[in-house]
């Protein structure tokens, strides 16, 4: 059978319905002033080159990061 015979219409309603309630749940989430361990340097370059840092701020460590009491 050729991969082009298949029938994947079953499969794409059901990614298509996955994506919907993942982008219900990304819209309520707000990622404003999370933090992710710092990236190397060649890690972050490529992300960058990509446009695909994300809204995430780097630290060093966890002394770096914002307190629960700071927002």
């Amino acid at each position: 059978m050729v991969t082009s015979d298949w029938d994947l219409s079953d499969l794409r309603e059901t990614w298509q319905r996955r994506r919907k309630a993942a982008e219900r749940v990304r819209n309520r989430i707000r990622p404003t002033g999370m933090t992710r361990p710092r990236r190397s340097p060649e890690e972050r370059e490529w992300l960058s080159e990509r446009g695909l840092l994300g809204p995430f701020v780097e630290v060093e460590s966890d002394d770096d990061r914002p307190s629960r009491d700071s927002t």
